[in-house]
């Protein structure tokens, strides 16, 4: 959600938004997760890359509540693509 209304408000016609995340787990116990990627695709026209790449950062480095949760030892990864449409 917070990417979305960042990009909103930087006035990007975004058309969708999709993550698929991924992630490895300890073998021992507490099996928490040790590294989680996280790939965003991202739809609309006339997206500016710039806007799209801050957007995620934004979203990762001060918004998002999930990523306040996590251990400080996972290691969190992402990657985006951008689709354009017509």
């Amino acid at each position: 959600m917070d990417i979305v209304w960042i990009l909103k408000r930087q006035r990007q016609e975004l058309t969708g938004l999709e993550m698929n995340v991924t992630g490895t787990r300890r073998e021992k116990d507490p099996r928490y997760y040790e590294a989680i990627h996280v790939q965003y695709t991202v739809r609309g026209r006339k997206l500016r890359e710039s806007a799209v790449k801050r957007a995620i950062e934004l979203s990762e480095q001060k918004y998002c509540s999930v990523r306040g949760i996590l251990r400080p030892e996972v290691k969190v990864t992402t990657s985006y693509r951008m689709e354009q449409e017509a």
